[in-house]
C-alpha cells in the first residue's frame, strides 16, 4: 500500500498527486476469513493505522514543507513539477529524501 497526497478537485480522490509514500507493508494473516465482515473490518482498520503512521504521517508535513519552498508548479498545460522536472505521476519520497 501507499499513502498519496493530491490536489484537492472536484471528484473524490482525483487531483494531481504530489507525493506518494514508500510502500507499507500488509501483512497477510494467512487465516483471514473472506466472509466474516467483522474480521475484515477489523482487518481493514489495523492496517489503516499503520499506513496513517508510515505513510501519510511522513509524506503530509514533507509535501507541505515542499510546497513552502515552490518545489511544485504548473505549466501552462496543466502539467505538475517537482523541482523544475516534469511529474506527471508525483513525486516519490524516496526520490525527495535522496536530493
Amino acid at each position: 500500500m501507499h499513502s498519496t497526497v493530491h490536489i484537492v478537485r472536484e471528484a473524490v480522490d482525483y487531483g494531481e498527486i504530489l507525493m506518494i509514500s514508500a510502500p507499507v507493508l500488509v501483512e497477510d494473516p494467512g487465516d483471514l476469513d473472506l466472509d466474516d465482515k467483522s474480521a475484515l473490518m477489523k482487518f481493514a482498520d489495523e492496517h489503516q493505522e499503520v499506513l496513517k503512521e508510515e505513510g501519510d504521517w511522513v509524506i503530509f508535513p514533507k509535501t507541505l514543507e515542499l510546497l513552502a519552498q515552490g518545489k511544485y508548479g504548473f505549466d501552462e498545460n496543466g502539467l505538475l513539477y517537482f523541482d523544475g522536472r516534469a511529474v506527471p505521476e508525483g513525486a516519490i519520497i524516496d526520490q525527495v529524501i535522496e536530493q
